[in-house]
């Protein structure tokens, strides 16, 4: 729910600007070697695809490599980032 909050407030808190990558991206994107990401599938909100596709496209674009797991239950995904 949205809340009115203090300057100070807002200065406390850690944001990132905000562009036109979907916000599971960009935290796939920040990943460091060895960090584990955990997807709520609630949280993936684009229609029919599943976080393998950017996992893939940001591998092609980068060098990085990731594994992906779907959660039991279809809770979401796992993302580990390999290097």
């Amino acid at each position: 729910m949205a809340k009115i909050i203090s300057k100070e407030e807002a200065e406390k808190i850690i944001c990132f600007t905000m562009g036109k990558k979907h916000p599971v991206r960009a935290d796939i994107e920040r990943m460091k070697t060895g960090e584990f990401l955990k997807i709520a599938r609630h949280e993936f909100t684009w229609k029919g695809h599943r976080p393998t596709r950017l996992i893939n496209e940001i591998s092609r674009k980068t060098g990085k490599t990731f594994k992906a797991k779907k959660i039991k239950n279809n809770e979401g995904w796992i993302v580990e980032r390999l290097s």
